[in-house]
C-alpha cells in the first residue's frame, strides 16, 4: 500500500483498522530521503533509521531502498524487469523501443502543426492493429467522423476492445493518418 507518498492513513480517508489489513510498501531514493524523516512518527513504520535507509540506497544498484510491511524492514531495491520499454530515471526509451519514441515525437509534432499547412501521413510502418483500424476508415462508405461506438459495431474491428482501439487510434493520429476532434470522433486526414 502506498498512500499518496504519505504514510499517514487519515489523508487517504482510511483508518488504522483498515490500513492494518494491507501490506505497506514504500520506495525511497536519495532525492526523497528528507521526506522520509517526517515518517518517523507514522505507526506503519515500527522503527525508522534514516542512516540505515540512506546506506541501503547508497549500496543498491538501483539507488533505491524499499520498505516491506510484512517484515517491517527496509531492503536494497533490486533491479526489476522493465516491461514498459521506457527508463523513467533517464527519461529515455530502452533499446528496441525506438518505434514508440518516433510515435511519441510524431504526436508531439502533430500538436504543433500550423493549420494552414497540409498534414501528410508519416512514412512509418504501422502496427497490425493500427493498420486494421486504418483499413476500416479507408473502406468506410460515409466519409463522416467515426466514434468508438461506431467502430465497436464494425465486424472488421470485433477483436479490438476499447483500450486496443484507443492505442491504435492514437498511433494513427500520431502518424497523421487520422485526425481527432478533441472530443470523441476521428476522421481520415483527406475527408
Amino acid at each position: 500500500m502506498v498512500l499518496n507518498a504519505n504514510p499517514y492513513v487519515s489523508g487517504a480517508s482510511l483508518n488504522l483498522s483498515t490500513s492494518s489489513q494491507m501490506t505497506s510498501i514504500a520506495i525511497a531514493s536519495s532525492q526523497n530521503i528528507g521526506a522520509i524523516a517526517q515518517w518517523k512518527s507514522a505507526k506503519i513504520f515500527k522503527q525508522l533509521s534514516l542512516d540505515e535507509v540512506a546506506e541501503l540506497i547508497d549500496n543498491s544498484e538501483t539507488g533505491r531502498a524499499v520498505y516491506f510491511g510484512k517484515t517491517g524492514r527496509w531492503y536494497m531495491m533490486p533491479t526489476l524487469k522493465n516491461y514498459s520499454g521506457y527508463d523513467r530515471d533517464t527519461r529515455s526509451f530502452l533499446p528496441g523501443n525506438e518505434q514508440r519514441d518516433k510515435l511519441l515525437q510524431n504526436l508531439e509534432d502533430s500538436l504543433k502543426v500550423n493549420d494552414e499547412r497540409p498534414i501528410e501521413p508519416q512514412k512509418i510502418e504501422l502496427s497490425e492493429r493500427a493498420q486494421q483500424v486504418l483499413d476500416y476508415f479507408t473502406a468506410a462508405k460515409s466519409k463522416e467522423p467515426k466514434t468508438l461506438r461506431d467502430m465497436k459495431k464494425a465486424d472488421r474491428l470485433a477483436g479490438l476492445d476499447d483500450v486496443l482501439l484507443i492505442i491504435s487510434l492514437t498511433e494513427l493520429v500520431a502518424t497523421n493518418h487520422l485526425i481527432f476532434d478533441g472530443k470523441d470522433s476521428w476522421s481520415k486526414s483527406e475527408w
